[in-house]
């Protein structure tokens, strides 16, 4: 078979993949070349970026506890007026009360003389329970997977927590009665 310039046989050509013996294309090591420093271009700017904001902040202080502590962020500045201290609830030293302590989202009832009041929110909450003389039923349970953190419920009369109970089950609930 006769070639005309680098086709089959490799007759006329530098074997490397070019036709007809001019410089018309690429070659493959060419390609290769060009990929390679894409990517080596590519792992650069990624490394680049995530260098970038590496810091160790000066010592903050927390506000309320006169604590310093050092904030050491790995991609971000962290603001410490954005920082915040969450509030304790205080139980009045009048009234019913039930209160439902958990970091996750949460949902339930609690029911007085006949009447059923839905929960469904997250945090530590405190629920006024208006004109009850009977017994309260408290129904809670988490909406979440999470089995580090407590579901607290209590039921309080006059400053007196008069009963309480806890669960750290995966969705877990907590049922809990009191007469009042």
């Amino acid at each position: 078979m006769t070639g005309n310039g680098g086709e089959a046989g490799g007759q006329g050509g530098s074997g490397s993949g070019q036709k007809g013996g001019g410089q018309k294309g690429l070659t493959t090591t060419h390609l290769t070349i060009i990929a390679i420093a894409a990517i080596l271009v590519i792992v650069a700017a990624v490394l680049i970026s995530f260098g970038k904001g590496s810091t160790t902040q000066p010592p903050v202080t927390v506000p309320g506890t006169g604590t310093t502590t050092q904030v050491v962020t790995g991609q971000r500045t962290i603001d410490p007026s954005k920082i915040v201290v969450p509030t304790t609830i205080t139980v009045s030293k009048t009234g019913i009360y039930v209160r439902v302590q958990y970091m996750g989202a949460y949902t339930g009832f609690y029911e007085a003389d006949g009447s059923v009041h839905k929960i469904w929110t997250s945090g530590d909450r405190l629920f006024t329970v208006e004109n009850s003389s009977q017994i309260i039923n408290v129904s809670v349970q988490k909406t979440d997977r999470s089995a580090k953190q407590p579901l607290t419920v209590e039921i309080w009369k006059d400053g007196r927590m008069l009963r309480n109970s806890s669960t750290t089950a995966l969705f877990g609930q907590v049922n809990l009665s009191a007469t009042v």
